[in-house]
C-alpha cells in the first residue's frame, strides 16, 4: 500500500513538472511570436491610416501611433529603456511605405527571435491599398 501511494506522488510530481515545463515552452517560444504576428498586421493596417491621413508621417508619428496601440491593449509589444517601440524579441520594427501605379504598400517586419532582419524567422506582414490616381 505505501509502495503505491509513493509511486502516485512521484507521479503527480512529474505529470507537475512536466506541465510547467511546457507552460515555460509556450509563454517563451510561442506567445512571442503569436504576439508579434498580430502586432505587424495591425500596424501596417494602422501605419496604412495613417499614411492616408498624412502622406508625410515622420517615424516618431509612426512611433507614436504604435506606442498608443500598445497603451490601449490593441497590441502587446515592448517599449524600450531609450522609449523606443520593439518587438517582443527587443528589436525595432521596421514600417516601410511604397507606392506603385494606384497601390501603395506598407510592410511592417519584426527581425524575430534571432533579433536579426533578413532571416528565415522574420515575422511580417504587407498591407495593400488602392490610391488615388
Amino acid at each position: 500500500m505505501r509502495r503505491g501511494i509513493i509511486t502516485v506522488l512521484f507521479g503527480g510530481a512529474a505529470l507537475v513538472a512536466a506541465g510547467a515545463a511546457g507552460l515555460w515552452w509556450f509563454q517563451e517560444k510561442t506567445l512571442p511570436v503569436a504576439f508579434t504576428e498580430g502586432a505587424v498586421q495591425v500596424i501596417a493596417y494602422e501605419a496604412g491610416d495613417l499614411f492616408e491621413k498624412d502622406p508625410d508621417a515622420t517615424p516618431d508619428e509612426v512611433a507614436r501611433m504604435i506606442k498608443s496601440l500598445h497603451a490601449a491593449s490593441v497590441i502587446n509589444i515592448k517599449i524600450a529603456s531609450d522609449g523606443e517601440v520593439v518587438d517582443q524579441f527587443g528589436t525595432a520594427f521596421r514600417v516601410e511605405r511604397r507606392g506603385g501605379a494606384g497601390k501603395s504598400f506598407i510592410t511592417v517586419t519584426s527581425a524575430g527571435p534571432d533579433g536579426e532582419f533578413g532571416t528565415p524567422d522574420d515575422i511580417g506582414f504587407k498591407h495593400e491599398m488602392d490610391t488615388a490616381p
